[in-house]
């Protein structure tokens, strides 16, 4: 189902086909710290790194965060089984990618990108020693119209033009801004169950696609409708 890798080569699944997700006993005591409330776990180590990968969905948003340590220098493979779209945040270190159609992309540290992924592989180099936080939000393009029937404000992403190769879809970067911050921690820290936790952190990657989408003014402020159409203040 996916592709097997072997010796420095790590395999970094951007999304998965089935969810199989381990017990948190399987998680060593180190990491339970790192662990998500109402998230599925996968935990993988070995002699060149640690990984602890983080699931949820949220309707049409799939959510994932990697906590990656390397502990020799190892090649991450990131790899999508299908078409999607990736909202990405990189926290703590930067790294250089090397994909199918650039030679080098930077993923730069603080700063948050939309991919557009199609189902390939990609090699991203780390020296012993790095260690990193990679956040993303993904959906199905063909979600992305019905995502803006139901948030209006989100117009802007149902006029994205789609490439045939995978790549960024954003013309620059975004910088990762306090409210950007501020989301992200509560999705990471919330504690509601059930429905309520559905509704809460759906919301809250509502949010997080649409600030991105937002023209920021060098003062950092931002002008905007707010997701459901309506006008809101800068923030």
């Amino acid at each position: 189902m996916y592709p097997i890798l072997h010796d420095e080569n790590k395999l970094l699944l951007i999304d998965r086909f089935l969810t199989e997700y381990v017990h948190a006993g399987h998680v060593p005591a180190e990491y339970l710290q790192l662990v998500i409330p109402n998230a599925g776990l996968y935990f993988e180590s070995d002699d060149d790194f640690d990984m602890l990968s983080q699931h949820m969905q949220l309707g049409y948003f799939s959510v994932w965060l990697h906590d990656i340590f390397a502990k020799r220098d190892i090649v991450l493979c990131p790899y999508s089984p299908y078409h999607l779209w990736a909202l990405h945040f990189m926290y703590e270190d930067t790294l250089r990618a090397e994909t199918i159609t650039l030679p080098e992309f930077m993923l730069e540290e603080r700063q948050c990108n939309l991919f557009n992924l199609y189902s390939e592989m990609h090699r991203v180099p780390m020296k012993a020693g790095q260690k990193v936080l990679s956040f993303h939000i993904n959906i199905m393009p063909v979600n992305v119209p019905k995502l803006v029937q139901q948030y209006p404000g989100l117009y802007n992403l149902a006029n994205k033009r789609l490439e045939k190769i995978s790549g960024v879809i954003n013309d620059r970067p975004y910088r990762i801004n306090p409210v950007c911050n501020y989301l992200i921690q509560n999705i990471v820290s919330c504690k509601y169950v059930e429905e309520v936790a559905q509704y809460y952190l759906h919301r809250c990657c509502v949010d997080l696609f649409f600030l991105a989408g937002c023209d920021t003014a060098a003062d950092g402020t931002v002008v905007h409708a707010d997701p459901d159409g309506d006008v809101a203040p800068g923030v």
